[in-house]
């Protein structure tokens, strides 16, 4: 730290902020700064960066007069009126790609100083909000505290602007800034990246449900999932289907029976939010009457813990009709789906058999991996939601899904919606946002009964998919750091006038899981009304294809006995 000039504020009554801010322009792409990943970024260490400028923001300034508590440093004093505060100004945005962390040395001038960090995306929006006390404890009134948050913590790609505000509101005494700067990639806070194999994450004597080397732990114990989808709570009816014609009861226990102990269970806003439902019968299920979807919900996750079924939450839609591209959507915010996604990790905190929340169905089409937009980027949408969902209940793990195709670290075969996690290896998801262990990595795939892909109809076909899903996920099982449990795969198997070479595709794929130990993976679906892959029911919602439960039972049985 160097000695000098410092800069001293007084905070009143939540309206005082430091606010670092780059102007609007023309062109994005022109407004990024080349930083390189070598040089730190200061924007003040006695004195302005050179790439900022001190605005004033409402306020009167004296910059001769001394800091009242510091006698001997030149500082600026704030005369605070509504609204007022230290505002700085940088010439261009700031691309936070080449950065590991945001550093802030702050010290008080009176106890119990409480001060809240905002990131400003290049939206102008505000990304986080952060308290700075959660990165370091607190602000210190003899000597200064230095703060360091990570970069993936500041929810943005292009920094916009940084607010330091009075975090209770209350208008508390001075306080001094000694530096604030942001730490290059070559810093010693390193950049996310792989953990190497000799560095798997330890599950033993864990509580709560943990993942590594693709082995799923409860209470440090190996469990195997052998899941299947059973879906409704996303569409219209907002329960799951066939409970206009069999008791839910006896849909739980013929999953069971049929070698399944885990159950895929899609959501959406509505049913999150405890809507009215229909599409049940309550001559056979008396217990669901006056229920509104989420205590459905309760009810039906209740029964399955009784008869031992584990439960996968998965954010399937943002309302009752279709897939969205991004994690959010004109009429449905970032904000309200990480709100729902807590509301989930909240409310079922207690229930041991909800093993975790797949945070968002298929991202496709606009979609992105580590691109540094932060308005498409998905890993990093799934960071700042998955921080909040295990601050919530810590004693689940998160589920993030590929992408389609994306602009970087990607190969040129075709990719299926949320099948792509080859960005991964250029862009892992942050383990300061995710624990490793608290990580799982969920791919989709399909065949020809849901969608046409070059390499079905190669000459080397089925040989050739090995090599299609290694590339596109299976690379993954080589690092034990990782954990790779499908959410959705599957297709008519044959039946109902399927594809003839949907069958060949499947057993393909069953031989490749259990090559790469993917032994925990759940198949699409009980419900026999998809209509493009069918269901393990048929369609009188009761009987089974028993090719495909034969099928799937065998691959159950040779991958777990590995």
């Amino acid at each position: 730290m160097k000695t000098g000039r410092k800069i001293t504020a007084k905070i009143a009554s939540g309206v005082m902020a430091i606010l670092l801010t780059a102007s609007t322009g023309a062109g994005l792409s022109a407004l990024v700064s080349p930083v390189t990943a070598e040089h730190e970024e200061i924007i003040y260490e006695d004195a302005l960066g050179s790439q900022w400028t001190d605005w004033s923001w409402n306020a009167s300034r004296n910059l001769d007069n001394p800091a009242p508590v510091k006698s001997g440093n030149r500082s600026i004093w704030v005369k605070l009126s509504p609204w007022g505060g230290l505002y700085f100004h940088r010439h261009t945005q700031l691309n936070m790609s080449d950065f590991s962390a945001l550093d802030v040395s702050v010290q008080a001038t009176a106890p119990s100083t409480n001060l809240t960090l905002l990131v400003y995306n290049e939206f102008d929006q505000v990304a986080k909000s952060l308290a700075l006390q959660g990165y370091g404890g607190e602000i210190k009134t003899s000597g200064y505290s230095t703060f360091s948050i990570p970069v993936s913590d500041l929810g943005t790609g292009l920094l916009k602007g940084i607010a330091l505000q009075d975090g209770s509101g209350t208008g508390q005494a001075p306080i001094f800034v000694d530096s604030i700067s942001l730490k290059p990639r070559s810093a010693s806070s390193s950049p996310a990246k792989p953990i190497e194999p000799s560095d798997p994450p330890s599950n033993i004597g864990q509580s709560g449900y943990t993942a590594g080397a693709n082995k799923i732990y409860r209470d440090g114990n190996v469990i195997t999932l052998r899941g299947i989808n059973w879906f409704g709570s996303e569409t219209d009816t907002l329960a799951p289907h066939g409970l206009w014609s069999r008791s839910y009861k006896d849909m739980i226990s013929q999953i069971k029976n049929l070698g399944f102990n885990a159950v895929r269970l899609p959501v959406n806003p509505a049913s999150i939010n405890g809507s009215a439902v229909n599409g049940i019968d309550y001559t056979v299920n008396p217990e669901l009457t006056g229920k509104n979807s989420i205590q459905v919900l309760d009810e039906i996750i209740s029964e399955m813990g009784q008869q031992g079924l584990y439960v996968l939450l998965d954010h399937h839609r943002p309302d009752n009709n279709a897939i969205s591209e991004l994690w959010y959507t004109p009429w449905y915010s970032e904000q309200q789906w990480i709100a729902d996604l807590v509301s989930l990790a909240t409310r079922y905190r207690t229930a041991g058999n909800v093993i975790g929340i797949d945070l968002k169905n298929e991202p496709h089409g606009a979609a992105t991996w580590g691109t540094g937009n932060t308005a498409t980027d998905w890993n990093l949408a799934a960071e700042r939601a998955g921080k909040q969902v295990l601050a919530a209940n810590p004693n689940i793990l998160v589920f993030v899904e590929g992408i389609g195709e994306n602009p970087s670290c990607s190969s040129s075969i075709p990719h299926g919606w949320g099948n792509n996690l080859e960005p991964v290896k250029c862009t892992p998801i942050s383990t300061s946002a995710i624990p490793a262990n608290k990580l799982v990595l969920s791919p989709h795939m399909y065949g020809p009964d849901v969608y046409s892909q070059p390499y079905f109809y190669d000459s080397s076909f089925p040989s050739n998919m090995a090599g299609v899903w290694e590339t596109h996920f299976g690379y993954l099982t080589n690092n034990p750091a990782y954990t790779i449990i499908p959410g959705e795969w599957g297709g008519k198997f044959g039946n109902a006038g399927g594809n003839p070479m949907d069958p060949v595709l499947q057993q393909a794929l069953m031989s490749y899981f259990t090559s790469k130990g993917i032994c925990n993976s759940f198949y699409w679906s009980f419900n026999p009304n998809s209509g493009d892959t069918g269901g393990i029911l048929q369609d009188d919602w009761s009987s089974v294809w028993q090719n495909k439960v034969s099928a799937i039972g065998a691959y159950h049985s040779a991958c777990t006995s590995r």
